[in-house]
C-alpha cells in the first residue's frame, strides 16, 4: 500500500478549520495500565485498565488570524476533529472533545513567527470517517 502524503492533514477546533495554519500535528494515544508484579516474580507484570489517555500537539506559522481563533479558547473544552489523511470522504478522522491547555508563540529575529499548542482531550476519541 502506498504512503499517504501528510500535506492534506486536518485540523479543526471550535469548528474552525486551522489546517492553512498547521506545519506539524500529531495525535498520541495510550492506555493506562496497573503494576501487577509480585514478590518472587522474575519480570514486571501489568494490567490493562480501562483509562485512556491522549493529547495532540500542534505547530504553524502564527498570525492575527489564527492567534484570533487559539488565544480566546486557551483553558477552555471545545470540540475537535483530526483527519491524519485529509478531510475526503473516506479518510480516517479522529473527534471528540478537547482543552486547548498550552499555546507557546515564538518570534525569533531570522524567522516567522511560530506557535505551538497543546490540546488535552477530555473523554472518549471517536474514530470514524468523513
Amino acid at each position: 500500500m502506498p504512503a499517504t502524503p501528510a500535506r492534506t492533514a486536518f485540523l479543526s477546533f471550535n469548528s474552525q478549520d486551522l489546517s492553512a495554519y498547521l506545519t506539524n500535528q500529531g495525535l498520541q494515544r495510550g492506555s493506562a495500565t496497573e503494576d501487577t508484579t509480585h514478590y518472587g516474580s522474575t519480570a514486571e507484570e501489568f494490567t490493562p485498565t480501562i483509562l485512556q489517555s491522549a493529547g495532540l500537539d500542534l505547530e504553524g506559522v502564527w498570525d492575527p488570524t489564527v492567534g484570533g481563533y487559539l488565544d480566546p479558547n486557551l483553558g477552555t473544552a471545545k470540540a475537535f476533529i483530526f483527519g491524519p489523511a485529509g478531510s475526503t470522504t473516506g479518510n480516517v478522522k479522529y473527534s471528540g472533545t478537547a482543552i486547548l491547555d498550552r499555546l507557546d508563540i515564538r518570534a525569533p529575529v531570522k524567522n516567522v513567527i511560530r506557535f505551538t499548542a497543546h490540546l488535552k482531550p477530555s473523554g472518549a476519541i471517536t474514530v470514524g470517517t468523513f
